[in-house]
C-alpha cells in the first residue's frame, strides 16, 4: 500500500488547515458574542456556582485560542514552504 502524498495534496491539506483555523476563530467569536453572554451572573440560560465555574474555565481557555490558531496557521505555512522548496 502506497501512503505517499503528492505535493498538490500537501498544498491542499495546508489550505484545509487554514480554513479550519478560520472556522475555529469564527466559532469562538460567535460563542463569545452570543451564547457565552448568557451564562453566569446576569445570564438567562444558566446561572449559579456551576455556571460561574464553567465561565471561569472558558475564560482561561479563550485566552489560549489565538495561540492554537497561530500554531495551526504556522504549520500550514510550513507545509507550503516545504513543498515550495522542492
Amino acid at each position: 500500500m502506497d501512503n505517499k502524498l503528492t505535493y498538490s495534496e500537501i498544498i491542499s491539506l495546508a489550505g484545509n488547515l487554514k480554513m479550519v483555523s478560520g472556522q475555529i476563530e469564527d466559532l469562538l467569536s460567535v460563542l463569545k458574542e452570543q451564547d457565552y453572554a448568557r451564562i453566569g451572573d446576569g445570564g438567562d440560560v444558566w446561572t449559579g456556582d456551576a455556571a460561574l465555574m464553567a465561565r471561569q474555565t472558558f475564560d482561561e481557555l479563550v485566552t489560549r485560542f489565538p495561540e492554537f490558531i497561530n500554531s495551526i496557521n504556522d504549520y500550514a505555512d510550513y507545509l507550503v514552504n516545504v513543498v515550495a522548496s522542492r
